[in-house]
């Protein structure tokens, strides 16, 4: 199940840039993740 949910993050990541432009900002602090583990998934 973990491994789902970080893999549902991980495509809502893909979904966030468009070339060099990035369309969204994390939300690692909002669910209590840690952004430097989260990058690293």
């Amino acid at each position: 199940m973990i491994k789902a949910v970080f893999f549902d993050l991980y495509e809502t990541l893909i979904t966030e840039w468009d070339g060099e432009q990035k369309k969204a900002t994390y939300s690692t602090n909002i669910l209590g993740l840690d952004k430097k583990i989260f990058k690293t998934e």
